[in-house]
């Protein structure tokens, strides 16, 4: 651990009097349990407690470590073939987080008497949404929160998408209101008096994933 994460707790006398903090099991000699720590020891004792505190989180983390090295030993070829990058081992298992648009686009199932015009106007709003989210985080971007909506996974499937089913029902309806996305059968409704324009269908997805727990079945 480094100073700097926990110097600010002991570096003022006023605040460290409104901690409050007894020795617990950290007394040392001549000091009982529920002692308050003094400021002039508030150095020594954060020290010990942060030491303390990793000591509880890095055990577990080794012991995940062993594990992982059993199952997956360093001498195995999946083991070369990560060569050290969590992001590959992270995408061997959860996915990738840049979604490939062509190939999703491959995927979809047209249900309910789509038009080449919508069809048209959905591809334009989701070539946009992944314009817009290039340089944001994927939990920020607008594509990868649509495709939360309706696979609950911010991520694209682990072998992409060309062994998963989509499907896009148009909904038709005269007004445009909120899309509903189905995450059990990566199913996403679409209403037809959303498919108007890009602008306006990506307003109501935005709308949409917002408030999500009110959209997803």
């Amino acid at each position: 651990t480094q100073p700097s994460c926990y110097k600010p707790i002991y570096k003022d006398e006023m605040m460290w009097d409104a901690l409050y903090l007894a020795w617990g099991p950290l007394a040392p000699d001549g000091a009982k349990a529920d002692d308050t720590v003094p400021f002039a020891q508030a150095r020594e004792f954060t020290e010990l407690r942060c030491e303390e505190s990793w000591k509880r989180f890095e055990e577990p983390v080794n012991s995940m470590v062993e594990g992982f090295h059993e199952v997956i030993p360093s001498d195995s070829e999946f083991y070369n073939l990560l060569n050290g990058n969590s992001e590959t081992l992270g995408h061997l298992i959860e996915g990738n987080s840049e979604v490939d648009l062509d190939e999703l686009w491959e995927a979809i199932e047209w249900g309910w008497g789509w038009t080449d015009e919508e069809q048209q106007v959905l591809r334009q709003a989701l070539e946009e949404m992944q314009e817009e989210g290039k340089d944001l985080p994927p939990v920020k971007r607008p594509l990868n929160k649509l495709l939360r909506f309706f696979t609950g996974s911010f991520k694209q499937p682990v072998e992409g998408w060309k062994n998963s089913k989509v499907e896009f029902v148009r909904k038709r309806t005269e007004r445009c209101i909120p899309l509903v996305g189905k995450t059990c059968f990566n199913e996403l409704r679409i209403p037809s008096g959303c498919l108007e324009s890009s602008h306006k269908l990506k307003e109501m997805i935005a709308e949409s994933v917002v408030t999500e727990d009110f959209g997803i079945e």
